[in-house]
This record gives structure tokens, sequence and C-alpha cells, in this order.
């Protein structure tokens, strides 16, 4: 698996995964060198230009079209996903434990990244992305591809038994796994059965990408590196 390296996920569709190697120093406390890393990927990647949001945990977004300016942007809206139907510019998002996701309408040419932690994932940030893309683009469901990329798997995201209470009392059993005593938490499952609700297939969803941000070395963990994390930086754009 290929990760801090462009890979094309579809025709079209070229997405840079997060890992150490990605982003070396964190937009929260190195700011400058973030910017100056955000620069270098968009000279490297050939992009027109590159976007971020101020990511709250929230199930807000931001929808760019035509004209887009060029050059990096943090915007200082709050919000935890990006849109996009315009190609060469890179939509980016930051995580270190939390799931990053990309959406493709393959048809009409869109490509959205959603920042879905535990928050964001209970408001429904997946469904809410999708209906937006539906909503502003005519995207149907038939021709939507979704990703997950790498997170806090259930074998090391743990929770107290009061976590319940945050889901879907419906699904619930489904993604709350018991273990030795304790508690453990899937949010890609969480967030695939959300999609599934909305109307998508589950062959549409690829899990390849989504190794533990906790298992392995090879990436940035909050829960591991403590108050003082850097995060992955994951990229999609069109072609």
């Amino acid at each position: 698996m290929k990760f801090g390296t462009p890979v094309q996920l579809a025709a079209g569709l070229m997405v840079m995964w997060g890992d150490r190697s990605s982003c070396a120093f964190s937009l929260k406390h190195n700011f400058d060198n973030f910017w100056l890393s955000s620069e270098q990927k968009l000279a490297a990647y050939n992009l027109n230009s590159l976007w971020y949001l101020k990511q709250e945990h929230t199930a807000e977004g931001k929808v760019l079209t035509y004209p887009v300016a060029s050059g990096v942007h943090l915007l200082p809206d709050e919000g935890d996903y990006l849109i996009t139907n315009v190609p060469t510019t890179g939509i980016g998002i930051i995580t270190a434990d939390c799931l990053p996701i990309v959406f493709f309408d393959s048809v009409r040419r869109v490509v959205a990244v959603v920042h879905a932690g535990w928050k964001g994932s209970v408001q429904g940030i997946a469904p809410i992305v999708l209906r937006q893309m539906q909503q502003r683009f005519g995207t149907e469901l038939k021709n939507i591809q979704i990703w997950f990329g790498p997170h806090a798997n259930p074998c090391c995201y743990e929770v107290t038994p009061e976590f319940r209470t945050h889901l879907l009392s419906s699904i619930a059993n489904q993604v709350i796994l018991p273990r030795d005593g304790r508690l453990f938490f899937d949010t890609a499952r969480y967030n695939e059965l959300l999609l599934i609700a909305a109307g998508v297939h589950a062959q549409q969803i690829d899990r390849q990408y989504s190794f533990c941000t906790m298992c392995s070395l090879r990436f940035h963990s909050r829960r591991n590196d403590g108050a003082l994390y850097i995060g992955q930086s994951s990229i999609a754009w069109l072609q």
C-alpha cells in the first residue's frame, strides 16, 4: 500500500493518503513549516491550488467551484469536509486517528474529502457530504465511489461505556465491540452503516487503505503521541 505518495484511485482521481512522511509539521504547533510543506506539495503534485479548513469536529464544510484562487489556502471557516469539481484543485484534511474519507463521482467529476472523527461521525458528516454532492452537482448514488483511509481501528480505539449514548441505538451494537472486559469503537463501520442507510451499496466502499494509525509507527496518532501530536495530511484532486 502506498502512503505519503499520490496514487490514482480511479480514472481522473488522485489521492495522497497521509503518513508520517506526508506531514512532518503540525498545523496547530508549527504553522510556518506546515505552510512551507503545503507549498511544496502544491508544486510537487502540479496543483493550481491547495485548500484546508479549520477543522473542529463538526459536520460543516465548504464547496469549491469556479473561480478558484491559486496557491495554498487555509480558510478561516470551521469545517470538516471540502468538495470540488475543479481539476488540479487539491482539497486536504489532517487526521491523527480520525477517519479520512474520499468520495468520488466519476460521472459528474466531483471529489470530496472528509475528516470524520467520532463527533463528526455521530453528527452524520458522511451522509451530509453525500447529500451535498447530490444537491449541488446532481450526483447519482450509483456513480459514487468511497474510500476509507488510515485511522484508529477497533483493535485499539478503546471507549468508555458512556460512549454508547452518543451513537444511534439501532447500530450501536454493531460498532461497539467488547473484548476482555473493555469496549472498542469501529469508526469506519459506523460511517459505513450510515452510508448504506443513505442508499450506498457496501461494494461502493473501499477499505483497503484503512490501516490502524495506533498499531503502526508508520502513522501519526493523537492517542499515542499525546498533546503535541502531528497529523497526517491527506489530499485529493481531480486531474
